[in-house]
């Protein structure tokens, strides 16, 4: 493909893969060598502002130089198709008519379920995730001209931001939710929904309290992946092989990372979330804010996750009958593990 050999890939053979739920555009690559890439379309707009997406690639690049051998490599363009402002040592990114592409090593191994999950596997994946936050606080302290990412002592923006869906959907939102899924065309979306919503009257509330009570609490905020769920942590054999997908990280405190992996793991399975966060906390103590921090993001994610996909489907003109098997059963496993779910203890103990 003709974005392949600008980044000097001999490619003979390249297959879309699925760019999960965001529908991004994304191809696996092989070379004449038989090595692999992943070739992503990172925005469809050429003039797209580039400088947060090459603050990425320079952290990426910088946790690799640093021993994270789980981290993708980006690579460079090798024609004339220059960005302006770059030079051929930080031009990764590529402008075309389809819009603005990249280029990245493709990382080997594959994601793992909760039953393949063994002890060993965990420890080395909270061993990788906990050296990743202390590699990415280094580039910071080394590159302070970079803005994407910060180390600041500051209130967590993803508490804020949940503090504002929750807000929007005492405002009337999650009235107008139901009422749409009353009238929902596909009778199984529309039940689902109605057993997520009768969950948020219960616990909205409370919950928003408790988003209030810590929203002015200073934290320590640095570079952490934001996005990080199962299918973004490789194995192979018992080591983790890659942590992909980092094109959502940003700056916040690193509960973050662990409120969303390990309920991807595990779901509601609390002892099992505990020795994770056990795990975690032999490597790096989080503070008892931050374990508070830490379960309040927890329940966060679990309630307001399903929010995202009735709002998809009742807050646009894009509705459609049936919507697609993946995204049921997505949002049927969210919708589960919403209604069944326990609060952690606060402060949590590992």
């Amino acid at each position: 493909m003709a974005v392949a050999s600008a980044f000097a890939i001999d490619c003979v053979q390249a297959n879309p893969v699925a760019g999960g739920f965001s529908g991004s555009r994304i191809y696996r690559v092989v070379d004449r060598s038989g090595s692999e890439f992943a070739v992503r379309l990172v925005s469809p707009d050429p003039n797209t502002n580039c400088e947060p997406i090459l603050s990425l690639h320079a952290l990426q690049t910088f946790l690799i130089e640093q021993g994270l051998s789980q981290i993708a490599e980006p690579c460079r363009v090798n024609n004339d198709d220059v960005l302006p402002g770059l030079t051929a040592a930080n031009n990764t990114l590529l402008p075309d008519t389809d819009g603005l592409w990249q280029v990245e090593t493709w990382m080997p191994g594959g994601s793992v379920t909760a039953a393949e999950l063994t002890e060993r596997r965990l420890l080395d994946a909270m061993t990788v995730l906990n050296q990743f936050h202390l590699a990415a606080a280094e580039f910071v302290a080394t590159h302070p001209h970079v803005k994407r990412f910060q180390l600041q002592s500051a209130p967590s923006p993803a508490l804020h931001r949940r503090l504002q869906i929750i807000a929007e959907l005492a405002d009337g939102q999650l009235v107008q939710l139901e009422d749409a899924a009353r009238n929902d065309k596909c009778h199984e979306f529309g039940h689902l929904s109605a057993r997520l919503t009768r969950r948020l009257r219960d616990s909205l509330p409370e919950l928003q309290q408790r988003c209030q009570i810590l929203q002015q609490h200073c934290f320590f905020l640095q570079p952490v992946i934001r996005d990080l769920w199962s299918a973004h942590v490789l194995f192979a054999g018992d080591h983790v092989s890659g942590l992909i997908d980092l094109h959502a990280s940003g700056t916040d405190n690193i509960t973050t990372d662990l409120a969303r992996l390990m309920r991807s793991w595990f779901g509601n399975d609390d002892e099992r979330v505990s020795t994770l966060i056990g795990m975690f906390q032999a490597l790096r103590t989080l503070s008892p804010a931050e374990l508070t921090l830490l379960s309040i993001l927890d329940e966060c994610n679990v309630l307001l996750s399903p929010v995202t996909w009735m709002k998809r489907r009742y807050l646009s003109d894009a509705i459609s009958d049936s919507p697609p098997e993946n995204v049921m059963q997505r949002f049927s496993a969210l919708v589960d593990l919403a209604v069944s779910f326990r609060r952690l203890p606060c402060p949590i103990s590992g």
